[in-house]
């Protein structure tokens, strides 16, 4: 059975490996394909487009969130955040982050601590622009996995105690 989770966890792994190369390749933003995916049209992309978050500067480049189903049976949605990079979007590379643990918020932390484009004041009362921000190179995307981390979710509650690599990388 050990060596049977094992062929599973690589397998996933190769196979969202290869979805993130595809999707960098095309360098399609998310939310389009998201919309290809699940049948959305414009009005799905307007709900996801994000016009300014609390206490944000001025910014010239775009934002998405929202929820990806990965396992409608169960109820299970992982929650997304993406941001376009500042300079051509459509011919920059996509970078999928996903923290680490798994069970660390990608939004929490890798965006807000880390290569995401805001940092939060020491008042915490606004954001200000972060120099270092990796979408000034790259399209951004800010993962929340597995479901129960940040705000992605699952309608099984057994779903919260199953939180290894194998829940992450697979959507049984």
């Amino acid at each position: 059975m050990v060596m049977a989770k094992g062929k599973i966890f690589v397998v996933s792994m190769v196979i969202l490996t290869l979805v993130v190369v595809h999707v960098c390749a095309i360098a399609t933003p998310l939310h389009e394909l998201k919309k290809q995916a699940q049948g959305g049209g414009e009005e799905e992309e307007e709900a996801d487009r994000i016009l300014a978050l609390p206490g944000q500067p001025k910014v010239s480049f775009q934002q998405f969130s929202g929820y990806v189903t990965v396992n409608e049976a169960a109820g299970r949605a992982l929650f997304y955040w993406l941001t376009e990079s500042f300079q051509n979007p459509l011919s920059q590379p996509l970078v999928v982050w996903l923290n680490g643990g798994p069970g660390c918020s990608s939004v929490a932390y890798g965006a807000s601590e880390e290569i995401g484009p805001f940092r939060i004041n020491k008042a915490g009362s606004g954001l200000y622009l972060n120099k270092f921000s990796w979408n000034t190179v790259a399209n951004l995307l800010f993962l929340e996995t597995p479901a129960g981390v940040g705000f992605s979710y699952s309608n099984r509650s057994s779903d919260l105690l199953d939180t290894g690599d194998l829940r992450t990388g697979t959507t049984p």
